[in-house]
């Protein structure tokens, strides 16, 4: 079917002139958008998305209109795609709003008899609106209030780095997030700290304030998260902007800190806040832009024992989780313990028998845990199938388009090591041939290793995955595609035959 619809839009908003998307969920045989501005008015447009125009036209319609006794011309335009393919949302992406096709619209100026008003701003024009603001700039200055406020143990420490960290932490357990951002409403640190409750804003406002009052270099800074978009850094503008982060400096390092998340270590930040960079503040030299990007990597490292005993497997794993992998297994452990040790059994024919967890709340040590278990192998006559790999990353491969013309944004460097040994009982013998494979990406951004051995009556198989670059451009896509499925071509056609003696 095709549908051909043209509608006009009334509107008496001039400073936010209606967006145009070329590109929508579903495909576009063609796409053309009409402009008839007045010269009154001037707007900055902005291409968005990686389509090109078709045709693009331009001209000046002289004495066109007249608003407010004032005759003006009008710059009219006209833009036109063709063959738009739907855009469709895939895993590893930052916000859609960064690559949909669209044009965008900012007004810079109007222009009338009593004179030229201008609505684009310098950097250092914002700068002096955020210090004189009521929120963001006064509450940031309230150090007094928070000198007294920690324990003799912090003060007394020596070393700047231990007691930051112990500020951090301090305060980490002793305030929540009531779930609000109010990045550019008027709070109340003090409330939030006598409270012990506040937004984003006071939270970290407080910590702002708690580590200047004890002598530290420390800056705010905002952001925009990744389902938000990019931050346009063509021209200043706070409405892109949605979070709020401190920055703190120790000698030649900086620190980026957040008080919302309960089981963050010092210097992590949530996942949504990596979006490439963001905008400091320090209210006495300029704004500037600061980039952001993971210093840790995500670790995960498993290692799995299995041995049958009569027609039943019984296994032992040990999980260790570090960097950002560390916080969201830890959530999901204190959200719902039931459901977070049910997840272990996704593998209908497998028993979880027994848990144990530790550091669950020492962030700055890894988290491991360790689990018994049985498993109920396939059996055909005397002879045992049975598939190893029951732990896995991912059980589906994330890329499944045939094109895609925006890139792979991983968010963090990973790598994910397995170890599986598997005890061959002495009846028994394995129909296996050791091998060897190495898969990866034409410039090892992302690189898999797999390695089977058998020793006497063991056989030990290795699997690492490493991905060693955030950020894959579109023309690697289908090299990516292509190693995920041979991950998962593994881990499902990775078959131990026992064939009895």
């Amino acid at each position: 079917s095709v549908i051909h619809y043209k509608y006009i839009i009334r509107s008496p908003f001039r400073f936010n002139f209606q967006n145009w998307r070329f590109q929508e969920a579903i495909p576009k045989l063609y796409s053309q958008f009409d402009t008839k501005i007045p010269a009154v008015f001037r707007y900055r447009k902005k291409l968005v998305g990686f389509l090109d125009f078709d045709s693009q036209n331009g001209k000046v319609q002289f004495d066109c209109i007249s608003l407010s006794q004032i005759r003006a011309d009008c710059e009219i335009d006209t833009y036109v795609m063709k063959n738009i393919p739907a855009f469709i949302e895939e895993d590893f992406m930052l916000s859609a709003e960064n690559y949909i096709s669209q044009i965008e619209y900012e007004m810079v100026s109007t222009q009338w008899l009593e004179g030229t008003t201008y609505y684009t701003k310098e950097w250092k024009d914002v700068d002096k609106d955020i210090k004189s603001n009521q929120s963001l700039g006064l509450e940031s200055r309230k150090t007094s209030y928070f000198k007294n406020i920690l324990p003799q143990e912090i003060l007394s420490l020596d070393s700047d780095l231990k007691k930051a960290k112990s500020i951090y932490y301090h305060l980490q357990r002793k305030l929540k997030w009531n779930r609000r951002l109010q990045i550019f409403k008027d709070y109340n640190v003090k409330k939030a700290f006598e409270s012990k409750t506040g937004s984003l804003a006071e939270l970290n406002t407080i910590l702002l304030n708690t580590l200047k009052a004890q002598g530290f270099n420390v800056e705010m800074m905002l952001l925009s998260t990744r389902k938000n978009g990019l931050a346009t850094k063509l021209y200043p503008s706070l409405s892109e902007f949605n979070y709020m982060i401190v920055k703190l400096n120790i000698n030649d390092q900086s620190y980026f800190l957040d008080l919302t998340d309960k089981f963050k270590k010092f210097g992590e930040l949530p996942f949504k806040c990596y979006n490439q960079y963001g905008r400091v503040f320090d209210f006495k030299n300029s704004s500037y832009w600061q980039d952001l990007i993971p210093k840790n990597r995500l670790a995960y490292k498993k290692d799995i024992y299995y041995d049958l005993k009569e027609d039943v497997i019984q296994g032992k794993a040990r999980f260790k989780s570090d960097g950002y992998i560390n916080q969201s297994k830890r959530l999901k452990y204190f959200r719902d313990k039931e459901a977070y040790l049910k997840s272990f059994e996704k593998n209908e024919t497998l028993e979880l028998l027994n848990y144990e967890g530790k550091n669950f709340l020492d962030l700055e040590k890894p988290f491991i845990e360790t689990i018994s278990f049985e498993v109920e192998p396939e059996e055909i006559g005397e002879d045992i199938y049975f598939n190893p790999f029951l732990f896995n990353e991912f059980e589906k491969n994330p890329f499944q388009l045939k094109e895609r013309n925006y890139p792979v944004d991983f968010g963090k460097l990973q790598e994910y090591k397995t170890q599986i040994t598997f005890e061959i009982p002495e009846d028994y013998d394995l129909e296996f041939t050791p091998e060897k494979k190495l898969i990866k990406t034409y410039d090892n951004s992302v690189v898999v290793e797999i390695n089977m051995s058998k020793k006497e009556n063991k056989i030990v198989l290795t699997r690492y995955i490493y991905i060693n670059k955030i950020t894959l451009e579109a023309n690697q896509y289908q090299n990516l595609k292509r190693v995920f499925q041979a991950i998962l071509d593994v881990q499902n056609n990775t078959i131990l035959v026992l064939k009895k003696k």
